[in-house]
């Protein structure tokens, strides 16, 4: 799939991931516009990106980035889920209020973007939507398992998505990354990273955004990288003891617990 003069839609494209994709696919000929928090209004991804502010669990919101996308260029091609959000807190202590905030964010906004993006998908015979997931989708961690959770219901929502519009001409891609250098720590809706966990290095953000767009020209289903989460993910499939050690390896419940505080 070229993506010269194709029109690229990002969500969470202001800052991480997003950022970086937002990059990529304008140095590929693109017309990419991208979305943020309003405290990211600073930020800009790359000259010639149009960016919207505004919270992505507002409906209201969701619906101007398309409408605006339409007005602008009369047709979106793809449309990228990267806005997520995390949050270290233990399943048991977990606020019902909290859980809600994080799925508002990372799977409640994205269906309603599909549901938004899919009639113009569906008039032009064409279309592409990449949802931006985690090694969490695949491997819960206990220092983060509602996040987890989140990830694990936007995996099976892409494996239904292209099931359905693999006949359409609308193709789905699932990105499964790991440790990724990005803010996302720091941007949490509570709590902190287990300190072992916090010394873990992340990929170069730049190398998933490259692993991105080349995965969406080549029409592949998942995008995985590094390549480590293959096998971590082979190995909680397969030898899940192997993996609850390492889990006790680097987590300490009761150090998370002392320290998580969670916003709504």
């Amino acid at each position: 799939m070229p993506f010269k003069n194709k029109v690229v839609l990002i969500t969470g494209g202001t800052q991480g991931i997003g950022a970086a994709c937002a990059r990529e696919f304008r140095a590929a000929g693109a017309h990419v516009l991208a979305c943020g928090l309003p405290e990211h209004r600073e930020a800009s991804p790359l000259d010639g990106i149009t960016t919207f502010h505004g919270d992505i669990t507002d409906a209201r919101f969701r619906a101007h980035l398309v409408v605006r996308t339409i007005e602008e260029h009369g047709r979106v091609d793809v449309l990228v889920n990267s806005a997520g959000v995390g949050l270290y807190a233990l399943a048991s202590e977990t606020t019902l209020d909290c859980a809600r905030r994080l799925f508002e964010v990372n799977f409640f906004s994205v269906l309603n973007m599909v549901h938004l993006v899919l009639p113009h998908f569906q008039r032009q015979g064409s279309g592409a939507i990449v949802n931006v997931g985690s090694v969490g989708g695949r491997v819960t961690l206990p220092w983060a398992p509602v996040y987890c959770s989140s990830k694990h219901a936007l995996h099976s929502l892409s494996e239904g998505l292209y099931r359905e519009l693999c006949q359409q001409n609308i193709h789905v891609l699932t990105v499964m990354a790991g440790v990724v250098s990005t803010g996302f720590r720091s941007n949490v809706l509570g709590g902190v990273a287990p300190p072992a966990v916090a010394r873990i290095r992340g990929m170069a953000v730049e190398r998933l955004a490259r692993a991105v767009v080349r995965g969406l020209e080549r029409r592949r289903r998942y995008v995985v990288t590094p390549w480590t989460v293959h096998g971590f993910d082979l190995l909680n499939r397969f030898l899940p003891w192997v993996v609850d050690l390492y889990c006790e390896r680097k987590f300490r419940g009761e150090a998370l617990a002392s320290q998580s505080s969670q916003r709504a």
